[in-house]
């Protein structure tokens, strides 16, 4: 059988992820939905490629009565919406939600206690995930305790990526985000590139289960590009993304570089073919990110004299 795989929202991103699934070079029946009639256009450039009676729909009355993956790509503030309205009309064998996932608790709770309910696995993408220079640090810190993450740079919209890096600290170091502190964020909001919503800059400040501590830095002056630095008992490895280069630094301070392989979602095929195959997926699940989410909501809530306690809907997408 060939598989079904049903996209939700078909702006820049959800592009990026039908790319991605046309780079897998496997037969598969793609169904896009897209209310924005430029965007729908360009979605349905690249769905031709598919066949197998792909397209892209204006809406969700004609999306089929099951898919073996459904992902959905829409903002944030419409999320919870689309996948309800999904449901009403489509079975998925598993779902990959692109973050921020929602903008309020209330969201995160129900979704997941749908998901609960059906038994429908999902997963978030944070695609640090399924760069394999991560996962060969992972095995290379496994035997270190009680390590941190920093992370500097400008320009790279904490509002809708801090995520990201929340994810990676716990996929890297094998422990848990169980703290964050605003404190050391600007309280000054500064749109951010999706209307109706902002950004902060500063320093997001976490703490880890294993006692290490997380720095999460967006800078106003342009230019710095961003680096990832796991450091402790007198060690540090610091990533540089951009330049693709990996820094070892020992405990007598002598350096050692190494290649540090970056990928683009298009250059990720497995991250869809492993859910589709029954091998599960390499991404966080949705109850780990969903955690992850609780926390980095509340903290950017605060930082904006938002109230936590009536879950007023958090500005990010």
């Amino acid at each position: 059988m060939i598989p079904t795989i049903v996209v939700v929202g078909c702006g820049n991103i959800g592009r990026r992820h039908i790319e991605a699934l046309a780079a897998a070079g496997v037969p598969m029946r793609v169904i896009g939905v897209e209310p924005g009639a430029e965007a729908r256009a360009q979605a349905e450039a690249l769905v031709a490629g598919f066949a197998n009676g792909s397209t892209v729909l204006d809406d969700m009355e004609q999306v089929p009565a099951t898919a073996d993956l459904v992902i959905i790509a829409t903002s944030a503030a419409h999320r919870r919406a689309a996948f309800e309205t999904l449901l009403a009309r489509c079975t998925p064998k598993a779902v990959i939600f692109e973050k921020v996932l929602f903008t309020t608790r209330a969201d995160l709770d129900a979704v997941g206690q749908v998901l609960t309910d059906r038994g429908i696995p999902a997963y978030v993408n944070c695609g640090r995930r399924g760069f394999p220079a991560y996962d060969r640090l992972r095995d290379l810190l496994a035997t270190q305790n009680g390590l941190s993450m920093e992370v500097k740079g400008a320009g790279w919209n904490l509002g809708s990526n801090a995520i990201h890096f929340l994810d990676l600290a716990e996929h890297v170091l094998g422990d848990r985000v169980i703290a964050l502190d605003e404190a050391d964020l600007n309280p000054t909001p500064q749109p951010a590139r999706i209307p109706g919503c902002v950004d902060l800059f500063g320093t997001l400040r976490g703490n880890l289960a294993g006692g290490g501590t997380l720095a999460i830095t967006q800078d106003r002056a342009p230019g710095e590009p961003v680096s990832i630095t796991f450091f402790g008992n007198g060690q540090s490895w610091r990533v540089e993304e951009g330049a693709k280069k990996l820094v070892h630094r020992n405990a007598a301070g002598e350096e050692n570089l190494q290649t540090f392989e970056t990928l683009f979602v298009s250059g990720m095929p497995y991250l869809y073919t492993e859910i589709i195959d029954g091998k599960g997926s390499r991404l966080p699940s949705y109850e780990q990110s969903s955690a992850q989410h609780a926390l980095f909501l509340d903290a950017f809530r605060r930082r904006l004299n938002l109230s936590t306690s009536e879950d007023v809907p958090c500005p990010i997408s």
